[in-house]
């Protein structure tokens, strides 16, 4: 079992992780405006398509962690697959 600090500290790092990811694409988007490059437009769209499956997959952690409702008995556990879909 992960100790409770390791627990706290690895949901910061994938905020900050996903918080310095959007910035990169909020600066690509600037400079395809500035420049004109279709190739960094599309680059930064698809820097923001990672972004979104991050996300995706963070939330999805984070429901497998939770106490599980009366109705699942088992848990969550299976969240985790659906990033993967």
């Amino acid at each position: 079992m992960c100790s409770p600090r390791r627990t706290i500290a690895l949901p910061r790092a994938g905020v900050q992780v996903g918080l310095v990811n959007f910035a990169y694409v909020l600066l690509q988007l600037v400079v395809a405006a500035q420049t004109g490059s279709l190739a960094m437009l599309s680059d930064a769209f698809h820097n923001l398509s990672d972004v979104g499956a991050a996300w995706v997959a963070f939330k999805c952690e984070r429901l497998a962690r939770a106490t599980p409702p009366p109705g699942f008995p088992f848990g969550m556990q299976r969240y985790q697959v659906g990033p993967g879909q």
